[in-house]
């Protein structure tokens, strides 16, 4: 564990600021992990070999590794992490992290006028894995990728961060298709339930009937699948492919 100041910032520890005087995490980032995203590489955007300063956010991919750095200097007091929905071709995770307070947050104790790590500030992100947006070995591997998304998640969110990082990434090509147990899932989920209800003669009153008394809060202002949540879009696809 850091020491830490009354201003709740690591002692010896280089920072660097922003113009409105805030930590400029995305400036602490060492280029050391970061790299060209595949998907830019792909696209002729960039070479695998291009240096990072040359390029923009969007086409970088940032390395776990530093997402961890990144946090343990912010400082955290906890890390849990909540399922949202498991089965063997899909897992959906929560990551909330409690946040150590410092000068930013304006939450430094006025009694104590120093560093305290209680009551930490909770922030949190949800993540998921599927057989359409994982690789190679990774897709018999879908709870703990599920968990190291939404923790990276969490981490690139609270500290302002706009790089996709390595775990996040699915396959390169936008439109694939995979098969496990002789079960399809196409990446685009929307066009494999639209598909489905077409070839089961299922309208979109029914798939609404059916959230709805499945527990789907919001399924009464639903007015299109377009606007089904990830999570119950995939329960949703998994019904109908059981349905005779």
């Amino acid at each position: 564990m850091f020491e830490r100041d009354e201003k709740g910032l690591v002692k010896g520890l280089e920072y660097k600021y922003d113009e409105q005087g805030l930590i400029d995490w995305r400036a602490m980032l060492d280029d050391k992990w970061l790299y060209p995203n595949p998907s830019s590489v792909e696209k002729g955007i960039c070479k695998r070999n291009t240096p990072v300063s040359e390029l923009k956010d969007k086409d970088l991919c940032i390395m776990l590794g530093g997402l961890k750095e990144l946090a343990q200097w912010r400082g955290f007091t906890s890390v849990q992490y909540a399922v949202v929905s498991a089965s063997p071709e899909y897992v959906a995770m929560t990551c909330q992290i409690g946040w150590v307070k410092n000068f930013e947050t304006n939450d430094i104790s006025e009694k104590e006028k120093s560093f305290s790590y209680r009551d930490p500030i909770l922030f949190s992100s949800v993540a998921d894995a599927h057989l359409g947006n994982t690789r190679s070995f990774a897709k018999n591997f879908l709870a703990a990728i599920a968990e190291n998304r939404a923790f990276s998640r969490a981490v690139r969110n609270f500290l302002r961060i706009n790089i996709v990082s390595d775990i996040e990434l699915g396959e390169v090509k936008d439109q694939e298709t995979y098969t496990e147990e002789q079960s399809t899932i196409e990446i685009d989920k929307i066009q494999v339930l639209k598909k489905l209800m077409e070839q089961k003669g299922v309208s979109f009153e029914d798939i609404k009937e059916k959230l709805g008394k499945a527990g789907y809060k919001e399924a009464a202002n639903l007015e299109s699948v377009e606007q089904i949540s990830p999570v119950w879009l995939i329960e949703v696809i998994k019904k109908l492919k059981k349905k005779q």
